[in-house]
């Protein structure tokens, strides 16, 4: 071979980096892409007879992937609303306590109590009289029953006093501080808790044979009770026929408004009030003028209504028998006179065993004015009003006899 015809070997390659420099000079290229010539690729020779790597990458050149951070406000807000969740809990858990615990009542969580418990204490009284023709009875809290006993020589006055206390030490300072009174007819109450007195009945009692029974129960008389104590009371009255025939035996002024009242056997102008509770009379006869309610419990009656000697007199006795939410279930003999039936119901039903003719039925209530009994004949001076506001009126048919009225004293028998 002739080494003289070719060109040097120093030479070709030291125009090789130039043109590589031309090809990788990257600003240049961008200004003008076409005005250079790509240098072609180098091939390695022979093949590698080593492991291949992969490519070292810069770390300078490498940054970290930032993940997108999400808002704070879910998170805060459902923090914020299980802490008001507790507080209001708390709260109410804590309200609920105090008013069990004024209640007298406490929180029991299984048979753990926590708090007060019951205690009961017992008392009976004679009354220093031998005929009562009065009758006051003033109680708070607590159920009354009023008896007429033949086996009964004087008043007989039964109480018991409910307490809630930790223990005995603190239940005998609440029964020391709960004040029952029993007044003869020559005292009278400084603390009497009655609305209305028997003054109010519209008669003159006698004041010689008055009896008054009042209870005093410390917080018992806001319009937000602070206690759960209370007293129930029991009256067995002897059976009485006064002087005055043209009197009933009885004048019965008594006041219950958290409790129910029970009357058995009682002849007489009656004023019963409740407003928390039932009241039922059994076997009595009410007086000209009586008045019987109760606001939120039922009313039943059975018995006899006073007629007048006359029954052509102008004037008319009257009787009231109400209910504002619950029934009312009066009870006659078949055989009553007929008397003129006064009856509304502004939610409810009037249903009678005797027949109302006129009897207007509406939407929700009903009314009715005029005759209860028309087969007795001409209608007596007399008139009955049952009323109820939410409830039911019903005139019964009593299949018993409740007793007899004798003129000459009005002197009742229980049948």
């Amino acid at each position: 071979m002739d080494r003289g015809n070719r060109r040097p070997y120093r030479r070709r390659y030291r125009e090789e980096p130039e043109r590589y420099k031309r090809a990788f000079d990257y600003d240049k290229y961008a200004e003008d892409e076409e005005e250079y010539d790509h240098a072609p690729r180098r091939r390695p020779r022979s093949r590698p007879t080593g492991p291949v790597t992969a490519p070292r990458h810069s770390t300078r050149s490498r940054r970290p992937i930032q993940r997108r951070r999400g808002s704070a406000w879910p998170s805060l807000l459902l923090g914020c609303f299980f802490g008001i969740l507790l507080a209001v809990g708390g709260g109410a858990l804590g309200l609920f306590y105090l008013f069990r615990m004024s209640q007298g009542q406490g929180l029991n969580i299984g048979p753990l109590p926590l708090g007060p418990k019951p205690f009961t204490q017992e008392k009976t009284v004679e009354a220093p009289l031998t005929a009562v023709t009065a009758l006051q009875i003033c109680n708070m809290l607590g159920n009354v029953s009023v008896e007429v006993d033949a086996q009964t020589k004087k008043p007989v006055i039964a109480t018991t006093k409910h307490v809630q206390a930790t223990d005995e030490k603190e239940a005998q300072k609440k029964f020391n501080d709960i004040k029952i009174e029993v007044l003869p007819p020559d005292q009278e109450s400084k603390q009497l808790t009655c609305s209305k007195q028997l003054k109010d009945l519209g008669q003159q009692p006698d004041p010689n044979s008055t009896l008054t029974v009042n209870t005093i129960i410390p917080n018992s008389h806001e319009l937000l009770r602070t206690t759960n104590d209370s007293v129930d009371i029991t009256i067995k009255l002897p059976t009485t026929q006064p002087g005055n025939s043209n009197a009933l035996p009885l004048q019965l002024n008594l006041e219950a408004p958290a409790g129910n009242i029970h009357i058995v056997g009682v002849l007489g102008l009656m004023r019963v009030h409740g407003s928390a509770g039932n009241i039922s009379i059994e076997r009595s006869v009410l007086g000209n003028g009586s008045k019987i309610d109760t606001g939120q419990g039922n009313v039943t009656f059975s018995g006899l209504l006073e007629m007048p000697f006359n029954e052509q007199q102008k004037e008319k006795y009257h009787y009231y028998i109400t209910a504002e939410k619950g029934d009312v279930t009066v009870s006659l003999p078949e055989s009553m006179k007929n008397i003129t039936l006064d009856s509304n119901v502004n939610v409810g039903t009037i249903q009678s065993d005797f027949p109302l003719r006129s009897l207007t039925r509406e939407d929700e209530g009903a009314h009715y004015y005029g005759p209860l009994n028309e087969a007795a004949g001409a209608p007596v001076p007399v008139i009955l009003t049952l009323n109820a506001s939410t409830g039911k009126v019903e005139i019964r048919k009593a299949t018993e006899p409740v007793g007899q009225v004798i003129r000459s004293g009005f002197y009742f028998v229980p049948g």
